[in-house]
């Protein structure tokens, strides 16, 4: 198996991964949001039903939802998947249209870094204060390394479709 779908497999793990918590995130805020109407929904039974909820939910949905957004980003990388604008581009060569895809994409490496260093910072901060939420006590540092490292992958995802395409050739206008 080769580097490009070893990458592959990982992103796709990692955006599964991504998936699942999703689907947590929504079991979670789904269970909160009941609970917390059930006097309302079960008021005519009679019965004092007290307003119950997810303790940390919104804690639990800031960490969820940022683990999985990264997560999809290095998945839809590797698919091409990200949004373009061709408004004028249509019109151009398609050695131009290649040249400036590879151009893009590693302006979109350099950001890509700069964004994994500036994560793997705030994860360093993180993880020296031993910064926690504030109602269950979650370790910040969690969801911020997870961000590190998917921002890597989608790092490591950018370089390989660089390096996987063929470096253009510009011919001359006629």
């Amino acid at each position: 198996m080769r580097v490009g779908e070893r990458l592959d497999t990982l992103c796709t793990l990692v955006a599964l991964a991504g998936g699942l918590l999703l689907l947590a995130l929504i079991g979670v805020e789904c269970v909160s949001v009941v609970g917390r109407s059930l006097p309302e929904l079960l008021g005519w039974t009679g019965l004092g039903w007290r307003p119950r909820s997810v303790p940390g939910d919104a804690e639990i949905a800031q960490a969820l939802t940022a683990t999985s957004l990264f997560s999809f980003l290095p998945y839809c990388q590797m698919r091409a998947g990200h949004i373009r604008v061709e408004v004028f581009s249509t019109y151009f060569p398609e050695g131009l249209n290649a040249a400036l895809d590879r151009l893009w994409s590693v302006v979109f490496a350099v950001l890509a870094a700069v964004l994994a260093w500036r994560l793997m910072l705030g994860w360093l901060n993180k993880w020296a204060n031993g910064d926690s939420t504030m109602v269950l006590r979650i370790p910040e540092a969690v969801p911020f390394g997870a961000a590190v490292v998917c921002s890597l992958l989608l790092l490591a995802a950018i370089v390989q479709g660089v390096l996987a395409r063929p470096v253009p050739v510009l011919s001359p206008a006629h």
